[in-house]
């Protein structure tokens, strides 16, 4: 998994009953992305750590809660989890990122 903007890695951590080993980014255009489920070891970045487009972040992995390794990707207005802030569908960004 890269970082599709730059930013700065609010946090890194491991949510056993959930997201398994995951990162989240504060990007320069005020979107946060959480990037869940991460392969054991592979996070690449720490907290508070600049991160620019295109950098490593993790691998897709199969932890937390999990049946197959995959990457749930959330995208974020307003903070990541931050009161009266909300997750949005993620689709036409990774689709304008892509061309």
């Amino acid at each position: 998994m890269v970082a599709p903007l730059s930013g700065t890695i609010l946090t890194t951590s491991y949510q056993e009953a959930g997201a398994g080993y995951y990162a989240v980014e504060q990007t320069t255009i005020s979107l946060d992305f959480m990037f869940a489920h991460c392969q054991e070891s592979s996070l690449a970045v720490a907290t508070g750590q600049a991160v620019s487009a295109g950098q490593a972040l993790c691998r897709a992995g199969q932890t937390g809660d999990a049946t197959a390794p995959h990457l749930d990707f959330e995208m974020w207005v307003g903070g990541w989890q931050a009161a009266g802030a909300h997750p949005i569908n993620p689709l036409a960004y990774l689709e304008a990122w892509e061309g």
